[in-house]
């Protein structure tokens, strides 16, 4: 399970949650899950506007994440902040919150990858729809190692919600019967 606790109990995360209950959802090896935790760790910084250097092997994707900044001037409101669900019982961390052209706040996601729209629907509606962020905008930009990125535009996140919970639901099922992915056996 994750490493997120609501009242001392532990409880998954929202990545945790859809890796378990979506068929095909991803899971990056460990170059890849090592690679894109730099990458995130970066894109932190640029958004906080720090100065820092990067790992060169990762240079194209910070260069994708300063790029999409100066192509969109926006207010960052939140960066990499922890987010629980106590209804739900969820967490997670989000990558940042924007507002664009003053418009509402957006979760946004970055991506070293790409990934099925579903997927990421469900993701940012975890994160959205979580205690204290009332996010109901989402959107994932997809960092290239050339420089480049693409969003996947404005994403209203209510109608993944719905999915995400029915998600949260069968995750709750698989834990009470023991299916997990790494759980040897049911409980009856």
């Amino acid at each position: 399970m994750s490493g997120y606790t609501i009242n001392g109990r532990q409880v998954p995360s929202v990545t945790t949650i859809i890796r378990e209950t979506v068929a095909g959802a991803w899971m990056p090896d460990q170059y890849y899950l090592q690679r894109g935790t730099a990458i995130h760790a970066c894109c932190a910084l640029v958004a906080q506007n720090k100065a820092f250097r990067s790992d060169p092997a990762i240079d194209g994707w910070v260069a994708a994440c300063r790029r999409f900044f100066a192509e969109n001037p926006c207010q960052v409101i939140a960066v990499e902040r922890r987010v629980e669900s106590r209804l739900y019982q969820y967490g997670g961390r989000l990558d940042a919150v924007i507002e664009i052209a003053g418009k509402p706040p957006v979760v946004l996601d970055w991506k070293s990858g790409e990934m099925p729209l579903l997927q990421v629907g469900l993701q940012l509606a975890g994160y959205g729809y979580a205690d204290a962020v009332n996010c109901k905008r989402g959107m994932a930009v997809t960092l290239n190692g050339d420089g480049t990125y693409k969003t996947s535009g404005i994403i209203e996140l209510k109608q993944y919600w719905q999915g995400f919970v029915a998600c949260r639901t069968v995750y709750g099922l698989k834990q009470e019967l023991g299916t997990l992915s790494g759980e040897k056996k049911g409980k009856g």
